[in-house]
């Protein structure tokens, strides 16, 4: 009787004079901490990566999750967060935060740019833990930062 209800409203209705959306895609190098971690993880995984045909699904889909991960940015990885130079209140320090990751290091610059310029930019992560990496980056940068989570479940 009670079941669950969705509301569905349409940005056009909700923003009225919200600017259209800019996607841009660029291509980033990976840090060498993150090259290192990306070789860490096609290394250890090479025999379920090398089977022909017959791979276990699972395992494949567990390698790239990683690979994903890696290029999201190392401390995402328990191994590489000890590695991270951290202040004495125990946060990661902020300028090894941004250059162990090629992404953190090009919206770092982008939104010195950005915020020079008077815009306003709304980053958006699928990832959880990226999002409070972000949040040290910015806070460093002395960029201000809302972090919103949402947690989805089915």
């Amino acid at each position: 009787m009670l079941g669950p209800h969705m509301l569905r409203r349409l940005k056009a209705d909700v923003f009225k004079h919200m600017p259209t959306k800019t996607e841009l895609i660029l291509r980033v190098e990976l840090s060498p901490m993150q090259k290192k971690y990306y070789k860490f993880i096609l290394t250890r995984n090479f025999d379920a990566l090398n089977t022909r045909g017959g791979g276990n699904q699972v395992s494949l889909l567990n390698v790239v999750m990683d690979l994903k991960k890696c290029c999201n940015h190392p401390y995402l990885f328990p191994g590489a967060a000890m590695e991270a130079p951290k202040i004495p209140n125990g946060m990661y320090e902020g300028s090894a935060l941004t250059r162990a990751s090629g992404k953190l290091t090009l919206l770092q610059k982008m939104m010195v740019k950005l915020k020079e310029g008077g815009h306003r930019v709304l980053v958006f992560s699928q990832v959880h833990t990226h999002t409070h990496t972000h949040t040290h980056t910015h806070t460093h940068t002395h960029t201000h930062t809302h972090t919103h989570t949402h947690t989805h479940t089915l």
